[in-house]
Protein backbone atom coordinates (compact mmCIF):
# COMPACT_ATOMS: atom_id res chain seq x y z
CA UNK A 1 0.00 0.00 0.00
CA UNK A 2 3.17 2.47 0.39
CA UNK A 3 6.10 3.03 -0.74
CA UNK A 4 9.18 4.88 0.03
CA UNK A 5 8.92 8.82 -1.89
CA UNK A 6 11.91 11.53 -0.61
CA UNK A 7 8.87 14.02 -1.52
CA UNK A 8 7.73 12.34 2.13
CA UNK A 9 10.70 13.43 4.08
CA UNK A 10 10.06 17.48 4.63
CA UNK A 11 6.06 16.37 5.42
CA UNK A 12 7.76 14.02 8.27
CA UNK A 13 10.68 16.55 9.58
CA UNK A 14 8.18 19.14 10.27
CA UNK A 15 5.80 16.16 11.62
CA UNK A 16 8.38 15.59 14.34
CA UNK A 17 9.51 19.05 14.62
CA UNK A 18 6.14 20.37 15.39
CA UNK A 19 5.53 17.19 18.14
CA UNK A 20 8.48 17.91 20.00
CA UNK A 21 7.88 21.65 20.31
CA UNK A 22 4.24 20.87 21.45
CA UNK A 23 5.25 18.82 24.24
CA UNK A 24 8.40 21.44 25.12
CA UNK A 25 5.94 24.07 25.07
CA UNK A 26 3.30 22.53 27.16
CA UNK A 27 6.25 21.24 29.74
CA UNK A 28 7.43 24.55 30.25
CA UNK A 29 4.33 26.17 31.62
CA UNK A 30 1.27 23.69 31.67
CA UNK A 31 -0.72 26.12 34.13
CA UNK A 32 -0.67 28.62 30.96
CA UNK A 33 -3.66 28.58 28.83
CA UNK A 34 -1.58 30.09 25.88
CA UNK A 35 0.95 27.10 26.71
CA UNK A 36 -1.66 24.69 25.78
CA UNK A 37 -3.43 26.30 23.27
CA UNK A 38 -0.39 26.41 21.36
CA UNK A 39 0.92 22.64 22.29
CA UNK A 40 -2.84 21.48 20.56
CA UNK A 41 -2.07 24.12 17.76
CA UNK A 42 1.37 22.45 17.19
CA UNK A 43 -0.16 18.95 17.73
CA UNK A 44 -2.78 18.86 15.18
CA UNK A 45 -0.25 21.22 12.59
CA UNK A 46 2.12 18.59 12.92
CA UNK A 47 -0.06 15.85 12.53
CA UNK A 48 -1.49 16.90 9.36
CA UNK A 49 1.59 17.86 7.92
CA UNK A 50 2.89 14.34 8.90
CA UNK A 51 -0.21 12.87 7.01
CA UNK A 52 -0.84 15.34 4.14
CA UNK A 53 2.33 16.12 3.00
CA UNK A 54 4.67 13.01 4.34
CA UNK A 55 2.24 9.98 4.40
CA UNK A 56 0.17 10.88 1.28
CA UNK A 57 3.62 10.93 -0.73
CA UNK A 58 3.87 6.98 0.22
CA UNK A 59 0.87 5.80 -1.10
CA UNK A 60 1.62 3.24 -3.93
CA UNK A 61 -2.45 2.77 -4.69
CA UNK A 62 -5.43 4.12 -4.70
CA UNK A 63 -6.48 2.36 -1.19
CA UNK A 64 -3.46 4.22 0.91
CA UNK A 65 -4.34 7.65 -1.33
CA UNK A 66 -7.74 7.47 0.07
CA UNK A 67 -6.90 6.87 3.86
CA UNK A 68 -3.90 9.20 4.08
CA UNK A 69 -6.18 11.83 2.73
CA UNK A 70 -9.31 10.72 4.45
CA UNK A 71 -6.74 12.03 7.85
CA UNK A 72 -4.91 14.87 6.60
CA UNK A 73 -8.28 16.11 5.04
CA UNK A 74 -10.15 15.90 8.17
CA UNK A 75 -7.41 17.34 10.22
CA UNK A 76 -6.83 19.92 7.37
CA UNK A 77 -10.68 21.42 8.70
CA UNK A 78 -9.53 21.35 12.47
CA UNK A 79 -6.63 23.04 12.24
CA UNK A 80 -8.63 27.13 11.89
CA UNK A 81 -10.22 26.29 15.19
CA UNK A 82 -7.50 25.66 16.68
CA UNK A 83 -5.37 28.11 15.49
CA UNK A 84 -8.09 30.80 16.51
CA UNK A 85 -8.13 29.72 20.12
CA UNK A 86 -4.40 30.14 19.87
CA UNK A 87 -5.02 33.72 18.58
CA UNK A 88 -7.21 34.44 21.93
CA UNK A 89 -4.58 33.83 24.41
CA UNK A 90 -2.54 37.27 22.38
CA UNK A 91 -3.27 40.53 23.97
CA UNK A 92 -4.90 42.38 21.63
CA UNK A 93 -8.70 43.78 21.29
CA UNK A 94 -9.30 41.58 18.19
CA UNK A 95 -8.63 38.22 19.83
CA UNK A 96 -11.01 38.65 22.83
CA UNK A 97 -14.05 36.75 20.76
CA UNK A 98 -11.57 33.71 21.24
CA UNK A 99 -11.06 33.98 25.30
CA UNK A 100 -12.41 32.43 28.02
CA UNK A 101 -13.80 28.78 28.67
CA UNK A 102 -16.92 28.98 26.86
CA UNK A 103 -15.02 30.22 23.56
CA UNK A 104 -12.65 27.46 24.10
CA UNK A 105 -15.02 25.11 23.95
CA UNK A 106 -16.89 26.64 21.00
CA UNK A 107 -13.67 26.19 18.89
CA UNK A 108 -13.26 22.64 20.01
CA UNK A 109 -16.64 21.75 18.67
CA UNK A 110 -16.09 23.80 15.62
CA UNK A 111 -12.73 21.88 15.19
CA UNK A 112 -14.31 18.59 15.67
CA UNK A 113 -17.01 19.76 13.17
CA UNK A 114 -15.10 20.72 10.16
CA UNK A 115 -13.01 16.99 11.10
CA UNK A 116 -16.38 15.50 10.09
CA UNK A 117 -17.85 17.41 7.67
CA UNK A 118 -14.37 16.78 5.47
CA UNK A 119 -15.10 12.82 6.53
CA UNK A 120 -18.55 13.00 5.39
CA UNK A 121 -18.81 15.44 2.34
CA UNK A 122 -15.20 13.84 1.38
CA UNK A 123 -15.72 13.70 -2.41
CA UNK A 124 -17.08 17.46 -2.78
CA UNK A 125 -13.75 18.10 -0.99
CA UNK A 126 -11.61 15.51 -2.88
CA UNK A 127 -13.31 14.07 -5.70
CA UNK A 128 -10.57 11.51 -6.91
CA UNK A 129 -7.21 11.32 -7.60
CA UNK A 130 -4.45 11.11 -10.61
CA UNK A 131 -0.81 9.71 -10.71
CA UNK A 132 2.13 12.46 -11.18
CA UNK A 133 5.50 11.32 -11.89
CA UNK A 134 6.85 12.62 -8.24
CA UNK A 135 4.00 11.45 -6.50
CA UNK A 136 2.41 8.03 -7.26
CA UNK A 137 -0.91 9.21 -6.12
CA UNK A 138 -2.60 13.06 -5.79
CA UNK A 139 -5.50 14.15 -5.27
CA UNK A 140 -8.24 16.11 -7.60
CA UNK A 141 -9.51 19.07 -5.38
CA UNK A 142 -13.46 19.60 -5.16
CA UNK A 143 -15.36 22.95 -5.54
CA UNK A 144 -15.41 22.83 -1.33
CA UNK A 145 -11.63 22.72 -0.86
CA UNK A 146 -11.56 25.78 -2.98
CA UNK A 147 -13.85 28.06 -0.93
CA UNK A 148 -11.64 26.29 2.04
CA UNK A 149 -9.03 28.26 1.06
CA UNK A 150 -10.49 31.26 0.68
CA UNK A 151 -11.85 30.90 3.89
CA UNK A 152 -8.25 30.36 5.21
CA UNK A 153 -7.25 33.29 3.45
CA UNK A 154 -9.72 35.55 5.70
CA UNK A 155 -8.63 33.92 8.73
CA UNK A 156 -5.42 34.57 8.14
CA UNK A 157 -5.00 38.01 7.21
CA UNK A 158 -7.23 38.47 10.33
CA UNK A 159 -4.64 36.78 12.42
CA UNK A 160 -1.98 38.61 10.89
CA UNK A 161 -3.87 42.04 12.33
CA UNK A 162 -3.84 40.39 15.76
CA UNK A 163 -0.32 40.01 15.62
CA UNK A 164 -0.03 43.36 14.55
CA UNK A 165 -1.83 44.90 16.87
CA UNK A 166 -0.59 42.72 20.08
CA UNK A 167 2.95 44.04 19.18
CA UNK A 168 2.10 47.45 19.19
CA UNK A 169 0.46 47.40 22.48
CA UNK A 170 3.44 46.43 24.16
CA UNK A 171 6.01 49.18 25.61
CA UNK A 172 9.54 49.28 23.57
CA UNK A 173 12.17 47.11 24.78
CA UNK A 174 9.93 44.58 27.35
CA UNK A 175 9.63 41.03 27.30
CA UNK A 176 6.16 40.69 26.61
CA UNK A 177 7.02 43.17 23.34
CA UNK A 178 10.08 40.82 22.34
CA UNK A 179 7.15 37.75 22.26
CA UNK A 180 5.17 39.68 20.19
CA UNK A 181 7.80 40.43 17.83
CA UNK A 182 8.62 37.03 17.22
CA UNK A 183 4.48 36.21 16.66
CA UNK A 184 4.14 39.50 14.17
CA UNK A 185 7.11 37.45 12.50
CA UNK A 186 5.42 34.01 12.84
CA UNK A 187 2.12 34.82 11.13
CA UNK A 188 4.25 37.78 8.82
CA UNK A 189 6.23 34.63 6.93
CA UNK A 190 3.13 32.28 7.27
CA UNK A 191 0.02 33.76 6.99
CA UNK A 192 1.47 36.08 3.82
CA UNK A 193 2.79 33.40 2.50
CA UNK A 194 -0.40 30.82 2.91
CA UNK A 195 -2.79 33.71 1.95
CA UNK A 196 -1.48 34.22 -1.24
CA UNK A 197 -1.09 30.51 -2.29
CA UNK A 198 -4.54 29.87 -0.73
CA UNK A 199 -6.06 32.31 -2.85
CA UNK A 200 -4.12 31.33 -5.90
CA UNK A 201 -5.48 27.87 -5.33
CA UNK A 202 -8.89 28.53 -4.99
CA UNK A 203 -8.96 30.01 -8.13
CA UNK A 204 -7.58 27.48 -9.37
CA UNK A 205 -10.15 25.03 -8.10
CA UNK A 206 -12.51 26.91 -9.00
CA UNK A 207 -12.04 28.42 -12.55
CA UNK A 208 -9.04 26.53 -13.92
CA UNK A 209 -6.68 24.00 -13.14
CA UNK A 210 -7.04 21.41 -10.74
CA UNK A 211 -3.35 20.42 -8.89
CA UNK A 212 -1.28 21.22 -6.76
CA UNK A 213 2.00 20.06 -7.38
CA UNK A 214 4.73 17.91 -4.92
CA UNK A 215 6.88 21.55 -5.01
CA UNK A 216 4.26 23.95 -3.51
CA UNK A 217 3.62 21.11 -0.99
CA UNK A 218 7.24 20.86 0.30
CA UNK A 219 7.09 24.74 0.09
CA UNK A 220 4.31 24.59 2.84
CA UNK A 221 5.86 22.17 4.95
CA UNK A 222 9.01 24.60 5.58
CA UNK A 223 7.23 27.23 5.88
CA UNK A 224 4.96 25.79 8.60
CA UNK A 225 8.05 24.90 10.13
CA UNK A 226 9.57 28.00 10.49
CA UNK A 227 6.70 29.47 11.86
CA UNK A 228 5.57 27.18 14.67
CA UNK A 229 9.60 27.70 15.58
CA UNK A 230 8.89 31.43 15.74
CA UNK A 231 5.76 31.10 17.77
CA UNK A 232 7.25 28.74 20.20
CA UNK A 233 9.93 30.87 20.86
CA UNK A 234 7.80 33.78 21.34
CA UNK A 235 5.63 31.69 24.13
CA UNK A 236 9.11 30.19 26.08
CA UNK A 237 11.11 33.48 25.25
CA UNK A 238 8.96 34.66 28.61
CA UNK A 239 9.33 31.17 30.52
CA UNK A 240 12.83 29.82 30.01
CA UNK A 241 15.34 32.76 30.40
CA UNK A 242 18.21 30.78 28.75
CA UNK A 243 16.14 29.85 25.69
CA UNK A 244 18.39 32.43 23.63
CA UNK A 245 21.52 31.08 24.55
CA UNK A 246 20.00 27.95 23.07
CA UNK A 247 18.68 29.44 19.66
CA UNK A 248 22.22 31.30 19.02
CA UNK A 249 24.03 28.05 19.63
CA UNK A 250 20.95 26.21 16.97
CA UNK A 251 22.09 28.86 14.69
CA UNK A 252 25.48 28.23 14.94
CA UNK A 253 25.38 24.55 14.27
CA UNK A 254 23.10 24.54 11.60
CA UNK A 255 25.17 27.31 9.86
CA UNK A 256 28.07 25.05 10.12
CA UNK A 257 26.33 21.87 8.69
CA UNK A 258 24.61 23.99 5.82
CA UNK A 259 27.79 24.55 4.69
CA UNK A 260 29.20 21.40 4.86
CA UNK A 261 26.02 20.41 2.52
CA UNK A 262 25.94 23.17 0.86
CA UNK A 263 29.52 22.36 -0.33
CA UNK A 264 28.17 18.36 -0.99
CA UNK A 265 25.36 19.53 -2.93
CA UNK A 266 26.64 22.12 -5.47
CA UNK A 267 29.86 20.41 -5.93
CA UNK A 268 28.60 17.07 -6.72
CA UNK A 269 25.98 19.05 -8.77
CA UNK A 270 28.23 21.04 -11.14
CA UNK A 271 30.25 18.14 -11.74
CA UNK A 272 28.04 15.75 -12.65
CA UNK A 273 26.54 18.42 -15.09
CA UNK A 274 29.85 19.84 -16.19
CA UNK A 275 31.34 16.32 -17.01
CA UNK A 276 28.78 14.26 -17.17
CA UNK A 277 29.88 11.63 -14.55
CA UNK A 278 28.34 10.99 -10.66
CA UNK A 279 29.74 13.75 -8.64
CA UNK A 280 29.31 12.20 -5.14
CA UNK A 281 32.85 11.74 -4.89
CA UNK A 282 34.09 15.39 -5.63
CA UNK A 283 30.71 16.36 -3.59
CA UNK A 284 32.61 14.39 -0.25
CA UNK A 285 36.13 15.66 -1.14
CA UNK A 286 34.30 19.37 -1.14
CA UNK A 287 32.57 18.21 2.24
CA UNK A 288 36.24 17.22 3.61
CA UNK A 289 37.77 20.53 2.03
CA UNK A 290 35.09 22.75 4.51
CA UNK A 291 36.30 20.63 7.36
CA UNK A 292 39.88 21.69 6.77
CA UNK A 293 39.11 25.30 7.53
CA UNK A 294 37.18 24.40 9.95
CA UNK A 295 37.85 26.94 12.37
CA UNK A 296 36.86 29.62 9.39
CA UNK A 297 33.68 28.46 8.67
CA UNK A 298 32.89 28.16 12.91
CA UNK A 299 33.69 32.08 12.88
CA UNK A 300 31.70 32.85 10.25
CA UNK A 301 28.39 30.93 11.87
CA UNK A 302 29.62 32.79 15.58
CA UNK A 303 29.77 36.27 13.80
CA UNK A 304 26.41 35.37 11.76
CA UNK A 305 24.62 34.44 14.89
CA UNK A 306 25.63 37.42 16.50
CA UNK A 307 23.58 39.63 13.68
CA UNK A 308 21.15 37.67 14.78
CA UNK A 309 21.10 37.65 17.90
CA UNK A 310 23.16 40.95 19.47
CA UNK A 311 23.53 41.04 23.08
CA UNK A 312 22.92 37.61 23.59
CA UNK A 313 26.47 36.39 25.10
CA UNK A 314 26.56 33.56 28.13
CA UNK A 315 27.54 35.97 31.08
CA UNK A 316 26.51 36.24 34.76
CA UNK A 317 25.59 39.54 33.84
CA UNK A 318 23.49 38.88 31.12
CA UNK A 319 21.91 35.75 32.93
CA UNK A 320 20.57 37.88 35.87
CA UNK A 321 18.82 40.19 33.18
CA UNK A 322 17.17 37.38 31.58
CA UNK A 323 16.18 35.65 35.18
CA UNK A 324 14.74 39.25 35.80
CA UNK A 325 12.64 39.46 32.28
CA UNK A 326 10.96 36.39 32.88
CA UNK A 327 9.99 36.82 36.54
CA UNK A 328 8.68 40.00 35.39
CA UNK A 329 6.74 38.69 32.46
CA UNK A 330 5.62 36.50 34.86
CA UNK A 331 4.11 38.59 37.02
CA UNK A 332 2.74 40.81 34.40
CA UNK A 333 0.72 37.59 32.98
CA UNK A 334 -0.48 36.93 36.86
CA UNK A 335 -1.58 40.88 36.88
CA UNK A 336 -3.44 40.71 33.83
CA UNK A 337 -6.72 40.29 35.50
CA UNK A 338 -5.23 42.94 38.35
CA UNK A 339 -4.51 41.14 41.53
CA UNK A 340 -2.74 37.65 42.22
CA UNK A 341 -4.13 34.98 43.46
CA UNK A 342 -3.39 32.22 45.52
CA UNK A 343 -2.91 29.54 42.58
CA UNK A 344 -0.47 32.29 40.75
CA UNK A 345 0.76 32.93 43.63
CA UNK A 346 2.15 29.60 44.13
CA UNK A 347 3.28 29.73 40.29
CA UNK A 348 5.67 32.58 40.78
CA UNK A 349 7.17 31.27 44.06
CA UNK A 350 7.80 28.21 41.93
CA UNK A 351 8.91 30.39 38.81
CA UNK A 352 11.44 32.32 41.38
CA UNK A 353 13.13 29.38 42.90
CA UNK A 354 13.50 27.30 39.75
CA UNK A 355 15.33 30.83 38.41
CA UNK A 356 17.47 31.18 41.76
CA UNK A 357 16.04 34.90 42.46
CA UNK A 358 15.65 36.06 46.05
CA UNK A 359 12.79 36.63 47.90
CA UNK A 360 14.04 40.11 47.78
CA UNK A 361 14.73 40.38 44.04
CA UNK A 362 11.65 39.07 43.56
CA UNK A 363 9.47 41.34 45.47
CA UNK A 364 11.16 44.38 43.84
CA UNK A 365 10.04 43.16 41.23
CA UNK A 366 6.46 42.67 41.72
CA UNK A 367 6.73 46.34 43.40
CA UNK A 368 8.04 47.50 40.00
CA UNK A 369 5.12 45.90 37.89
CA UNK A 370 2.06 46.69 40.41
CA UNK A 371 1.70 50.54 39.96
CA UNK A 372 1.14 50.10 35.85
CA UNK A 373 -0.81 46.64 36.29
CA UNK A 374 -4.36 47.06 34.66
CA UNK A 375 -7.17 47.40 37.90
Amino acid sequence: MFAWNPWALPGFLACAADWILAVVVYRARPDRSQNRRLAILLAVEGSWLGTELGLAFLAADFRAAYASTAVGGALLLALPSAYLAFLGTLDSPLARPFRGPFAGAALFTTGIGGALLFLGSRDRFVPGFTALPTWPYAWVPGPWLGYFNILVAVLLTYALAVAFTAWRRQPVGSPRRKAARAYLLATGIRDTWIVLAAAGFAASILWGANLFGAAEFVQVAVVYLLSALLLSYGVLSTQLFDIEFKVKLAVEKSTIVAAFALAFLVVSEVVERSLGVQGEIFGIAAAVAVGLVFRRVERVAGRLANRLMPGVEDTQTYRTVRKHEVYRAAVESALQDGEITERERNVLATVAEHMGLSTADARRIEQEVEPVAPR
